[in-house]
């Protein structure tokens, strides 16, 4: 079976909750065709999320044979401020096709650095370490603390304006086994491989050679795999490890999704 995508007067007039229902029953036949222009997110997101939750019930067969392409983001997603974009990297999930293999996750905290707001930001100081910060959004910017552990985030706003959104989570999805082994040591949980910054950076496997890469090729990279994040599912806070003596350090610019 294969499911066409509808007319958009069909998708507009919200004939689309019955199809649903049949994609639903018969997903262990159904092979999804990518979607037309005009249906844009909620079209993927939806048919995703039925795919998605008949695998987790146990409905979808081993032999089901369905593809969607996943939407990795575009430059113009990353042209926005670091306050304002922040929240929408929550549940969109970090792809990196490393040498050992391909590994993702699912954002699940974040920290908005603003430029030339406060004290907090190395962008305030534009030197060989922060240069990637004052291209435009959509690269990546790592840099190593303490001398030994990498720390991983995303180059937002217009060229000139030197922010960033700081990956500080996510939960492991593909290539687990990759992560276990970059990682060194064993866990109790898989979760504690990326809970935090440089546990991410060293289960990823990423390091300085990421540094200034495009967001927007084939290795490393934010796809949006349909996932809805309410307001009310986003928790906030201070940004973490920050001098409490530095202007701006009170500021609630930590989001992270409420597990």
């Amino acid at each position: 079976m294969f499911l066409i995508p509808p007319k958009a007067e069909e998708w507009q007039s919200g004939r689309m909750r019955s199809l649903g229902k049949r994609v639903y029953r018969k997903v262990s036949q159904v092979r999804i065709l990518s979607p037309p222009p005009w249906a844009g997110e909620c079209f993927e997101s939806s048919l995703l999320a039925m795919l998605r939750k008949a695998r987790q019930a146990g409905t979808l067969s081993a032999s089901a044979s369905w593809e969607m392409s996943m939407k990795k983001l575009p430059k113009s997603f990353y042209q926005q401020p670091a306050i304002h974009i922040a929240k929408d990297f929550l549940g969109k999930y970090l792809v990196f096709n490393s040498a050992k293999g391909k590994v993702s996750g699912k954002i699940i905290d974040v920290e908005a650095y603003p430029a030339f707001s406060d004290k907090v930001s190395h962008g305030n100081k534009r030197t060989t370490r922060t240069e990637v910060m004052y291209h435009e959004g959509g690269y990546a910017y790592v840099y190593i603390i303490y001398g030994t552990h990498h720390q991983f985030a995303v180059v937002v706003n217009k060229e000139s304006i030197p922010e960033v959104v700081f990956i500080r989570a996510v939960t492991p999805d593909e290539g687990v086994k990759v992560m276990k082994e970059n990682f060194g040591k064993k866990v109790k949980n898989v979760r504690e491989l990326t809970k935090s910054p440089g546990n991410l950076c060293k289960s990823f496997g990423v390091n300085m050679s990421l540094y200034g890469e495009d967001l927007t090729g084939d290795q490393i990279f934010i796809e949006d795999r349909g996932m809805v994040v309410e307001p009310k599912d986003i928790s906030y806070g201070k940004r973490v490890g920050v001098n409490n003596i530095l202007e701006g350090s009170e500021q609630k610019l930590r989001f992270f999704l409420k597990i």
